[in-house]
Formats: structure tokens, sequence, C-alpha cells
């Protein structure tokens, strides 16, 4: 995995900007002997199944990217269970770490192997965890990271206090440390813009047209830990299938180094990291295995993301000859190469006639 990331580093080396995104797969699996299996929540279900849980990390710069990192989680239950992580081969020194803190982990390792990382973005699972979000300003790397929508955020600088106790109540004597300003719900302070407080951007252009947002930033505090905390928060409007739908955004950028624009862009790459979950899925079959133990799970991935980033090489390389090419139009290349005798349509024609079907298509949305 490591060879893998320092090949993509290399080839990402003149794009204009290099992101490393974060986020977590799943895979339904029966039993109990998988390494890290339990009950636990399925993304690709939609709800808590026995599956196994792994953080990814992927690279991506424009409409580029491959995995470079996995890490697999394991419950407290497998931590706790002796006699199954022995015989999974789960090594001893692995302690319990939440997927906040194994994402961290992927970052620093990333970060130490020279790997070029402008930013790091990340859903709200990893953008909730103030220690995620500080590990990162110890770092000195910028986040554009998703929170969830009951999120306070305080409008004014706030100093923490031990608030006085309230007249005539009988409760007990506050003794907690509180922030002295009041705070307000980041799907409570939207309510109060106005249509003079968003501005359209376009984020990038795809096969069905142009995406674009309506985006509000703005520079707000927040309590970390109990430290007052200068964030920016970022709130990205997108209409997706006849609904609005509302990501809520904190980055360490100050808006005085990038614009709203570029924050809300770089939370928009989030997208390539479940395009890359697809595409290893899908034609490479990274999640088509029978292995149970520690060692074999990561052996497979390794390979996957490898072929992964064979095929991204690929399409970087043809790019401007053949700017339509698919992970599936080099799956297929290499089948009818190397897989197939019987005398078909050269691959080439296939090809062309896919692209031009292709074309039209995106023609038709722009148009």
């Amino acid at each position: 995995m490591d060879s893998i990331a320092q090949d993509i580093n290399e080839l990402f080396k003149n794009e204009k900007s290099v992101g490393l995104l974060i986020d977590e797969s799943s895979e339904e699996k029966k039993g109990e002997y998988s390494v890290g299996v339990a009950h636990q929540y399925c993304g690709n279900l939609g709800k808590k199944a026995n599956c196994q849980v792994a953080v990814f990390a992927t690279l991506s710069a424009g409409e580029h990217f491959c995995i470079v990192d996995a890490q697999l989680y394991l419950p407290q239950v497998w931590i706790d269970d002796q006699a199954r992580r022995q015989k999974a081969g789960v090594p001893e020194e692995i302690i319990y770490k939440k997927k906040a803190a194994i994402a961290l982990e992927i970052v620093k390792r990333q970060k130490k192997a020279g790997i070029r990382i402008d930013y790091v973005a990340a859903d709200a699972l990893y953008g909730h965890d103030s220690d995620f979000r500080k590990g990162l300003d110890e770092l000195g790397i910028l986040f554009v990271v998703d929170i969830h929508k009951d999120t306070n955020i305080y409008e004014q600088e706030f100093q923490m206090e031990i608030p006085p106790k309230k007249e005539g109540s009988r409760g007990k004597t506050p003794t907690k440390l509180q922030p002295n300003q009041k705070a307000i719900r980041v799907d409570a302070y939207i309510t109060n813009l106005t249509d003079n407080d968003w501005e359209q951007v376009e984020l990038r252009k795809g096969c069905k047209g142009a995406l674009k947002s309506w985006v509000h930033a703005k520079e707000v505090y927040v309590d970390e830990g109990g430290i007052c905390k200068k964030r920016t928060l970022v709130i990205r409007k997108t209409k997706e299938y006849n609904t609005i739908k509302v990501h809520y955004i904190l980055s360490n950028g100050g808006l005085d180094k990038y614009t709203k624009a570029l924050l809300a862009e770089y939370q928009s790459s989030r997208f390539y990291i479940e395009q890359s979950f697809r595409e290893a899925k899908q034609n490479i079959g990274m999640c088509d295995y029978q292995v149970r133990g520690w060692l074999a799970w990561h052996h497979h991935i390794a390979l996957s993301i490898m072929t992964l980033a064979f095929f991204t090489m690929e399409k970087k390389e043809h790019e401007q000859g053949l700017p339509l090419l698919s992970y599936a139009d080099i799956r297929e290349a290499i089948i009818d190469n190397y897989l197939q005798d019987e005398e078909q349509l050269p691959f080439e024609e296939k090809l062309a006639r896919r692209h031009q079907q292709r074309q039209r298509d995106i023609n038709r949305y722009y148009t």
C-alpha cells in the first residue's frame, strides 16, 4: 500500500490540487469468524447487519482518483475475544480505536511518507469528531469536513465560565465550565439567511451537466473540548432529484486565504472516494473475497487497490486521446486482449462506438 501511495503521488505531481478523502466501506458477511465481523452499521445496506467495516483513504486530483490506504476496524467484541483474535491472526499490538482515530492514523502515515495532501475531506462521522479536527490542525493540514445539522456554533468569540445559579432555583449549583455566549444550531442558523447571503458556484463538470450549488460561508466559533476555536462554516445547497440537499461543513481554512467556492469544491470532491469504491468493487472485485484472517484480508485489499492504481494510470495516460475512457473500458480491453479466443468486433471499434454514444448523452444534457 505504501508503494501504491507513492506511485499515485507521483502520478498527481503536476495537478492543481490533491485531496486525501476519508470514508469507511462495509461488506455483509455471514458467521462470526471473519476478522472484524460483528453486528454493526453496514453502509451498503443502510442498517445494522453482520458485516466487516474498514476505513479507506483515496487520493483525488481533478477527476482522477485512487485508493491508497485501508485499515480494518475491529469492534470492542473482537478486541476482548482472545480466542477469535488468535484464530484470525490479529497482531497483539492491535487495540480498539474508533473510526475517526483510525482515519487520523492514516493521514499521519501518508503525511510522514511525504504524500502530497493539499486538504482532507470526510463526512460527518469524522468531521463531528473534535479530536480528528484537532489532529489535522496539529499536522498543519487544511480540512473540509461535514458536520451534523445539530452542531452548535457561536457567532461571537466566547470564554469558558461557570454560569451563575438561577435565582430561586432549587437545583444544584453549576460547577461545569460553559461558553458565555449563546449557541445556535447550524440548521437554525440557515433559516436566518437571505437570498443575498448565497452565491451560486460551479463545482465541477459532469456527464449530466455542471454540478452547481448555492454556497454560504462565515467564520464562526465552536466549542472543541472546552476550547474556543475559530472555524469557517460553509453551507452548500444542491438540487438532487427534485429536492434540495444541504451540506453543513466546517473548515480550518480562513476566508482571508480560501474562497467559499474553493472550500465547497474541496468538500464536493468526496464524490470521488465513493467512485473509487464503486470502481474497485464493480470492475476489480474488491468486495469479492472469501477470507477470514487478518493477513489474508489485507493481502486482498492491497492487490485490489494495486489493480485500481493500474487502471487509474491507464486512464490518466490516455486522457487526451480517449477523454471518455472508463474503468469498465480498461477492464474489457484486458479481457478482450488476453482472455477471449473467439474472433469478435475489434475492441477499438467497440470502444469508439461506446464513446460516441457516451458523448451524445453528455451533449444532450448540455444542450
